[in-house]
């Protein structure tokens, strides 16, 4: 998990309930030391910023995979049926 803090939310104050669904290691910006012997399972890593820890890790694992790399963007219609199975149709003449 990597909570964010942004002006109207805090995500930190979600990270119970992240674990309780099943999130093992937690990247955080904030002092965790009372989750983290109340839910010793769980692997608390502190980071000046979530954001750039997410960004760099995201990173790595792109630098490890040098096949073709396709970005679908914005905010609408990702998720509609119609533009899934366009995308389907796509993405099998490229990829399989």
């Amino acid at each position: 998990m990597f909570p964010s803090k942004e002006k109207k939310q805090d995500g930190h104050r979600f990270i119970p309930m992240a674990i309780e669904h099943g999130a093992s290691f937690i990247f955080t910006e904030e002092d965790c030391s009372e989750l983290s012997k109340a839910y010793p399972a769980v692997r608390f890593i502190p980071v000046e910023s979530t954001i750039d820890a997410l960004q760099a890790l995201g990173g790595y694992a792109r630098s490890l995979y040098s096949g073709l790399v396709i970005g679908v963007t914005g905010c609408c219609g990702k998720n509609h049926h119609q533009s899934h199975d366009c995308k389907g149709s796509f993405y099998g003449e490229v990829c399989f």
